[in-house]
Order: C-alpha cells, then sequence, then structure tokens
C-alpha cells in the first residue's frame, strides 16, 4: 500500500482502486491459509497471496504532452532586407560604367595641332 500512495502519477480514484483490490486479495488469501490442512499447502497459499497483492500495483503512467502548435509566423528580423536583384543591380552598375567610359571618349574631341 505505500507503493500505491508513494506514485505521484497514480489518480486518487486509482489509488482507491488499487488499495481495495489490494485488500480483497488480501482477505483471500487469509481465507486461503485459514483453509489449507498442511504445512505445505500453508506456505503454497502464502506465496500465491503474495504474488497476488502484489499483482494488484499498476504504476501510473504519465499523461502525454501535447504540444500545441502555434498558427503564427515567426517573427522576422526587420534589420534584414531581402537579398532581391543583388546580381542584376551590380550587372547594371558595371554596364553604366562602361557607357559612361566609352561615351567619354568617343565624344572627346582630339585637339588639332595649329
Amino acid at each position: 500500500m505505500a507503493q500505491i500512495d508513494s506514485d505521484n502519477l497514480l489518480s486518487d480514484a486509482q489509488k482507491a482502486a488499487q488499495k481495495q483490490a489490494v485488500t480483497t486479495q488480501a482477505t483471500k488469501a487469509k481465507q486461503a491459509i485459514d483453509a489449507a490442512g498442511s504445512a505445505d499447502l500453508i506456505e503454497q497459499a502464502k506465496d500465491n497471496g503474495i504474488k497476488a497483492i502484489d499483482a494488484q500495483y499498476q504504476a501510473g503512467k504519465a499523461a502525454p504532452t501535447v504540444k500545441a502548435k502555434s498558427k503564427a509566423k515567426p517573427a522576422t528580423n526587420h534589420n534584414h532586407f531581402p537579398k532581391t536583384g543583388e546580381q542584376q543591380s551590380l550587372l547594371m552598375v558595371i554596364l553604366g560604367g562602361l557607357l559612361s567610359l566609352g561615351s567619354s571618349l568617343f565624344f572627346t574631341r582630339k585637339k588639332r595641332s595649329r
């Protein structure tokens, strides 16, 4: 009974039911011992009674934990900007630089010697 009382995973109703079953088995074991005629039968009735009483204890099981799924989106980092078009913008900067260089070379006049 001490094992049943110390099991924190059992509800009060489960503890009461197991204690009642232990009491019932103990009564049956006492009756079997009283009815036994010889020392061997008494020993056998005692062993059977102990096994029956021990079998009444069922350890409590921990209730399964249910993790609630959050439907909310995780918080995003507002300091981070998306990397959209980085390669295209780099290409455009290079192209713009080349066009500027080419136009400056094309439109500059050579100085004429006098």
